[in-house]
């Protein structure tokens, strides 16, 4: 157990001292001077119209980039010729706008900052830099830059657009983003707010990467609710948090989207998505236009409560964003292409031609996640002891696959979690060291020769982020820091309040450390002649450190890819990764517990299994854990409606000792000999459907109807699902209550 109270005590102390430091150094300066005096372009010889006239200064594959110098906005007109621009033509007239609304409209960019007693501002680039003339422009290839300057403020932002080929990119350039003014620090930079953005009126929605995916229809978005903003691969996970955030769901995928009519666009963020927020509204409370954008963040900051002040206290990353730039690409679709279907098949296309994906094999229809080891008091002769009892054992584990494959369930990919020395309590892996109560190195071996011999995967699973218990290498010196310079805490909450259970705390690694560890590992590995390994939270948790050695979560970006890349280059290695985020992606050999909702934001509309779209036919993938979901049925329904495999979290014995596990206590069922049939039921219901489709990509996919859904695949086979507890027919053909029909 953790002791909270110094380390309480020593995080007030350092926050006093950094506020008081922030103080002292805002001395009095001329920000107008410095800054103009900083920037080494000219500043732009604006006219003062107000109308906006358009040149085209670049035309690549049919796409065209036109520029007004003088307003500071783009155009884009695609290849059918709709003109996507930076800002509303006629945003003058919106009647729901107030000025600073329609300022914010003209704006290429907004920035936001802080003062000197952590209050944070947005001022946007027309009003804080165009109309004064504080901005330069110089035309680059295929595209223009503009640097906007913020006298006031002390902020000088250049950003970048240009044509590539296969649409526009819009890039913020973070590594010449100058501050002047040590009065403010630069927070975040939001980039095209208003791009495309969607008159009051116009048919069409907004594409979210919210969980599976969600959709923001224009006309049925609730207009009360607060607008979508999520971060990008979830939240910074290294300012320490004392109460959940109520967020159900991550973006995984770095990836938004904008419908409007038979026009369409998809944005994929290609640099700079770990530091990314991806914000949505919908027309009709504060503006006649919904809109969607990216927000970057320049420098982390958290809220710190100080006990004896009653005060809490905005504190501050110390460094940057380590990346030079962040790039969003923009690329349009028509017709049928125009939907939320032909985004997937972009983002995949992007995945294949641009980020190195390979196609995998897909053939294991069921995944079984074993639990191994569980450490937890009970009595024995009348004495509280505490120590590891095996939830499942190496030998049960044989004995269950040996079940499942008598009754024709194969082939069978097997992850297995905390076999390791220590259980669900193990400190920092550095070797594969089996735990001695499921059967030690001998019984580890049997298994591995086991499925070696019976066509069973086995994806012993490796987990690097989380110290769970401190060891003599890896203790509280090597977790990663929270902005406040302490081990970064991380907590489970309590269901009925979402307040952090203190006692149950425990570390991040920090980046740092994973070079290392990760040799290790692959050393031992090679011993044991290991060929698949799970590495779950590798493909989860992304954050950063702002210890001394400071990694940003984009330079963590960096580090997870080369350490997944180790791993990958070992000798026939197939990794799995669990609800597995864009960066990690091109590592994975198999993808499990993909997500079948999004968090239910107020102004979602609908949930889409984009994830699965985008997918299907590129990585194997799984559905979530079957036996945990409200609705078992409706669970292997969603695999056939996205041609994903089933999966299953299992243990033998012991179910008595879950209720106190810090990380078992969410498992109400799952005993082997409870589920055994039922797995063996829904492989032979979705076994054939999945060797139908295996291989084949998601070319279309709608609702058509309320509870159904079809799927069309690209080799021509159709499914059908009816969510509903009474049969439907669709063309002349009947699909029962709760069922699927497929064909082709």
């Amino acid at each position: 157990m953790i002791n909270l109270q110094n380390g309480r005590l020593r995080a007030v102390s350092v926050i006093l001292a950094l506020a008081f430091i922030f103080v002292l150094s805002a001395a009095a300066v001329n920000p107008g001077e410095q800054a103009a005096g900083e920037n080494t372009e000219p500043y732009y010889a604006r006219s003062g119209r107000d109308s906006y006239e358009y040149k085209t200064i670049a035309v690549l594959n049919g796409i065209s980039l036109a520029v007004d110098k003088d307003q500071a906005a783009i155009m884009v007109t695609d290849t059918t010729g709709k003109e996507w621009h930076s800002t509303p033509p006629d945003y003058m007239e919106d009647e729901l706008s107030n000025s600073a609304t329609k300022m914010a409209m003209a704006s290429l960019i907004q920035v936001s900052y802080a003062d000197i007693t952590g209050n944070i501002t947005t001022v946007n680039g027309y009003a804080a830099s165009v109309r004064k003339s504080t901005y330069s422009v110089r035309e680059i290839k295929n595209g223009i830059r503009f640097t906007f300057t913020f006298e006031r403020e002390g902020f000088v932002v250049p950003v970048e657009f240009w044509l590539d080929g296969a649409g526009l990119n819009a890039s913020v350039v973070m590594g010449e983003i100058r501050e002047t003014n040590q009065n403010f620090k630069l927070i975040q930079v939001a980039l095209l707010q208003y791009f495309g953005a969607a008159k009051l009126g116009t048919s069409g929605y907004f594409l979210v990467p919210d969980g599976c995916g969600a959709l923001i229809e224009y006309d049925k978005s609730n207009i009360f609710a607060e607008h979508y903003q999520q971060r990008v691969y979830g939240g910074e996970l290294s300012t320490t948090r004392l109460e959940a955030d109520g967020i159900k769901r991550q973006a995984l995928l770095p990836v938004f989207g904008s419908k409007q009519g038979e026009e369409a666009f998809v944005g994929i963020i290609t640099s700079g998505a770990p530091r990314a927020i991806i914000s949505a509204k919908a027309a009709g409370i504060d503006a006649g236009y919904s809109r969607i954008g990216i927000t970057f963040i320049y420098r982390e900051t958290d809220m710190v409560f100080i006990e004896k002040k009653n005060q809490t206290v905005r504190i501050f990353e110390t460094r940057h964003s380590a990346y030079d730039r962040h790039t969003v690409r923009y690329q349009f679709q028509s017709g049928q292409k125009a939907d939320y279907v032909g985004m997937a098949e972009t983002y995949r296309n992007y995945l294949i031609d641009e980020a190195g994906i390979d196609l995998k094999e897909e053939k294991i229809p069921v995944y079984i996640n074993l639990l191994g080891g569980i450490r937890a008091t009970t009595n024995v002769l009348g004495f509280p002891v505490n120590r590891i009892h095996p939830l499942t054992d190496f030998a049960a584990a044989a004995d269950f696959l040996q079940s499942l494959i008598s009754d024709g369930v194969s082939p069978v990919g097997l992850q297995y979690t905390n076999w390791q020395k220590g259980g669900d309590r193990h400190p920092v892996q550095t070797s594969i060291k089996p735990e001695g109560k499921l059967g030690g190195k001998s019984g580890f071996k049997k298994l591995l020769d086991y499925c070696g011999q019976n066509g069973v995967k086995l994806y012993p699973d490796i987990n690097l982020t989380d110290i769970r218990k401190t060891s003599f290498r890896y203790g509280t010196g090597s977790a990663a820091k929270s902005i406040q310079k302490q081990p970064a805490m991380q907590y489970h909450y309590r269901l009925n309040n979402n307040s952090a259970i203190l006692s149950e705390a425990t570390f991040l690694l920090s980046p740092n450390r994973f070079y290392g560890l990760s040799d290790m590992l692959i050393k031992s590995i090679r011993k044991w002649d290991m060929t698949s390994i799970g590495l779950t939270t590798l493909g989860q948790k992304l954050y950063s450190d702002f210890g001394g050695n400071h990694v940003s979560r984009d330079k963590a970006e960096d580090i997870w890819n080369e350490v997944l890349s180790k791993f990958k280059q070992q000798p026939q290695m197939e990794i799995l990764l669990s609800s597995a985020a864009g960066y990690a992606l091109k590592y994975a050999d198999v993808i499990t517990d993909t997500p079948s909702s999004s968090s239910g934001f107020d102004c979602t509309t609908e949930d889409v299994p984009f994830y699965q779209i985008a997918l299907k036919g590129l990585i194997p993938l799984s559905v979530e854990t079957l036996n945990h979901l409200p609705d078992y049925r409706k669970g292997l329904l969603f695999a056939a409606e996205t041609g994903a495999a089933l999966q299953y979290e299992i243990f033998n014995e012991n179910e008595q000792l879950l209720k106190d596990s810090h990380y078992y206590s969410h498992i109400i069922n799952g005993l082997m000999s409870e589920w055994i049939n039922k797995i063996a039921d829904g492989f032979r219901e979705i076994a054939p459907l999945y060797q139908a489709v295996s291989g084949a990509t998601i070319s279309g996919h709608r609702r058509i109807q309320p509870g159904v859904a079809k799927t069309v695949y690209s080799n021509g086979v159709v499914v059908i699902v009816n969510y509903n507890n009474f049969d439907i027919v669709h063309e002349g053909t009947t699909v029962k209550a709760l069922g699927f029909h497929w064909e082709g």
